[in-house]
């Protein structure tokens, strides 16, 4: 059954049924009235914006026309698309009802598939708008835990219900796939909400400041140590403390954190005094279980951090997560960086989409930050900036972690900018050839010579 409404307002019922067919073909649920006002307690009863995704209304009606509908609409659900149709147009009304808020005026008699076209995009916006306003599961500090897809409303479910206990929890995931943010969302929703979230990488801190770093020192506990530090287990007290990477956790200190989380202690360095803390500790880890128990920690600090468990897949196996993930950034950095830019293309989505993401939710974050960066105008991104972005992405990749990736020649760099290009113009190859700006006689000759299947 369609979950997308369209609400046909016209006083004419044979058009109001000519464009419920229309629309019903494309998938959506068509509403139809002939009334301004029965518009109106239709929409009031389907709950508003989250009920009907676009208005379609007729200009000239008696009663309230639709210039008035359009105010009233725009009054109680701003955020809902409006179409002015009529068969009367002029300019004035026209820059009227542009000015009011109208999404754009139409003039009768319609061409058909235009008008499907326009309304699928303002139905496809809105959609996308749901998945980022009223999917987002928690905003933590600025940071926002998506859940479009079913496999992280999984990861998301299971991390509230654990985070209302008082169980350890171990949280697995792929660099960059967000494992922070699941934290600070098991904060948030935990206990010990109101106090302090502390994270510490065990893996950036030096294995011989890490000891002190966590357990805190006192003055003269060694050379430097020219005043008491309180330690990150104290400073994170009645709050959370977040130790990513513990895999990384030098062996001479598992046992003096084992006893730290066992009893609720913490000796600091250069004193035998031991002082309470009370904290919620989550650990998280970039390696597999099986080796994180086998390989780098001891049995007995594995079993003590690991009640639950919580593993966060990679992005490139959420895809469904990429469109409301790439459009928050959007909204994101085209606030920090004052640009117009407000909407993705379908191609650039799907662009988005198809690409494997290595790096995960940070790497589509710096992508959408570079592609904003270099955009000089529009409201639009289009599937070109993504790949003027993704080249270089890959330039820094191939840069920074050689070793991981290697050294991709500029041959295949061309090979995988036409396969996206394909990918994103559905395998139009007019398109393809106009995006990447060769001609088409061109692009079918690097395409044989690169072994693309048409």
């Amino acid at each position: 059954m369609p979950s997308d409404r369209i609400l046909i307002v016209d006083d004419d019922p044979q058009m109001v049924k000519t464009l419920s067919e229309v629309f019903e073909k494309e998938g959506l649920m068509a509403i139809g009235t002939t009334s301004g006002e029965e518009a109106l307690e239709k929409l009031s009863a389907l709950g508003g914006e989250p009920g009907v995704q676009v208005v379609l209304a007729d200009l000239v009606m008696p009663g309230m026309d639709g210039m008035a509908l359009l105010e009233k609409i725009k009054d109680r659900n701003r955020g809902i698309p409006v179409f002015i149709m009529t068969g009367y147009g002029t300019i004035e009304s026209a820059v009227e009802a542009v000015k009011k808020g109208a999404e754009d005026y139409l003039l009768k008699p319609f061409e058909e598939e235009l008008l499907r076209k326009k309304i699928r995009k303002a139905v496809d916006v809105q959609k996308l708008k749901r998945e980022v306003e009223t999917l987002r599961s928690l905003v933590t500090g600025g940071q926002e835990m998506v859940a479009s897809s079913e496999k992280m409303r999984k990861v998301l479910e299971r991390a509230g219900t654990a985070a209302v206990s008082d169980a350890p929890i171990l949280i697995l995931g792929e660099t960059g796939s967000g494992k922070e943010v699941l934290a600070r969302y098991i904060h948030y929703r935990s206990p010990y909400s109101q106090g302090p979230f502390v994270g510490v990488n065990c893996a950036a801190i030096p294995r011989e400041l890490l000891e002190s770093e966590l357990f805190g020192h006192k003055k003269g506990a060694f050379t430097g140590a020219i005043r008491d530090a309180q330690g990150l287990f104290l400073a994170s007290s009645h709050g959370t403390l977040f130790l990513d990477e513990i895999g990384d956790m030098p062996k001479e200190l598992q046992p003096k954190l084992l006893r730290a989380l066992e009893e609720g202690k913490v000796r600091p360095l250069g004193t035998h005094k031991e002082v309470d803390f009370q904290a919620r500790v989550v650990t998280a880890t970039h390696r597999p279980l099986e080796e994180l128990k086998t390989q780098y920690l001891r049995p007995d600090l594995f079993y003590r951090i690991s009640t639950v468990v919580l593993e966060i897949p990679p992005l490139r196996e959420r895809k469904e997560d990429v469109p409301p993930l790439a459009t928050h950034f959007l909204q994101k950095f085209s606030k920090k960086y004052n640009k117009a830019t407000k909407e993705f293309s379908t191609e650039a989505l799907t662009l988005l989409s198809n690409h494997p993401f290595p790096g995960n939710v940070r790497e589509l974050e710096r992508l959408i930050e570079n592609v904003l960066i270099f955009k000089k105008e529009g409201e639009r991104v289009e599937a070109a900036d993504v790949l003027k972005g993704l080249g270089g992405e890959r330039e820094k990749e191939t840069s920074v972690t050689k070793e991981r990736v290697g050294v991709m020649s500029l041959k295949e760099l061309e090979k995988q900018a036409i396969e996206q290009a394909l990918l994103a113009c559905n395998h139009n190859k007019a398109k393809a050839s106009h995006l990447l700006g060769l001609s088409r006689d061109r692009l079918y000759r690097k395409m044989k010579a690169y072994g693309i299947v048409p």
